[in-house]
């Protein structure tokens, strides 16, 4: 490979004619050839052997499947059913069976109302029941007495007293200091095109 700052010679490509005639046969039409298969035989049997009689109209699914004869069952209703003997009043099995239950009234209960003797005095009960409760204030997080300086105020921050800015030192480039150019002119020819060079192989015979 070249060394920094020199350029590699330029190879010209050859390309290479072929000697025989063109046949006209793509490198798909001779790689990929057509394969015949043969057609499968048919599943129909060769000699049917067919009926000589007349059709009488019978099919498969008749024929299979005869309909069953189910003998008839008997009526659920009872042979001997007794009639009442006297006239019908209306009274149905439910009004006869559920009869009206009559049960006794209960005594009302009369609330009785005490009266208080004593004046109002305009208190409810609410008022009465929960009474409020007096709380001591909490004392003062302030200490009594606070020192103030007596310099002038300089604009300084506590941000800005705390965090001081850090100087460095800039960093020297990673360039090199003495590049030597090419004394040669330019040819056009680029660094990848001089390191990857084309390789030539030989074309493969088509398969017939």
């Amino acid at each position: 490979p070249p060394k920094h700052g020199e350029r590699a010679e330029h190879i010209p490509r050859q390309h290479q004619i072929p000697t025989g005639p063109f046949t006209g046969t793509t490198t798909y039409g001779a790689d990929y050839l057509p394969n015949e298969a043969s057609r499968p035989p048919s599943a129909r049997p060769a000699h049917y052997p067919l009926e000589s009689k007349p059709f009488d109209g019978t099919t498969t699914y008749g024929a299979d499947y005869q309909p069953n004869e189910f003998e008839r069952r008997e009526r659920a209703k009872p042979k001997d059913l007794a009639l009442p003997s006297r006239p019908f009043d209306g009274t149905t099995s439910y009004a006869a069976e559920y009869s009206p239950k009559r049960g006794e009234r209960a005594e009302q209960v009369i609330r009785q109302h005490h009266i208080s003797t004593g004046p109002f005095s305009g208190t409810t009960t609410y008022g009465a029941d929960y009474l409020p409760n007096e709380a001591s204030r909490p004392a003062s997080a302030r200490p009594a007495h606070h020192p103030l300086e007596s310099k002038p105020f300089d604009g300084t921050t506590t941000y800005g007293a705390d965090y001081q800015p850090n100087e460095f030192e800039r960093r020297e480039s990673a360039k090199p200091k003495d590049l030597a150019m090419p004394s040669r002119p330019f040819d056009g020819i680029t660094s990848y095109a001089a390191e990857y060079s084309p390789k030539r192989g030989e074309r493969a015979d088509p398969v017939y």
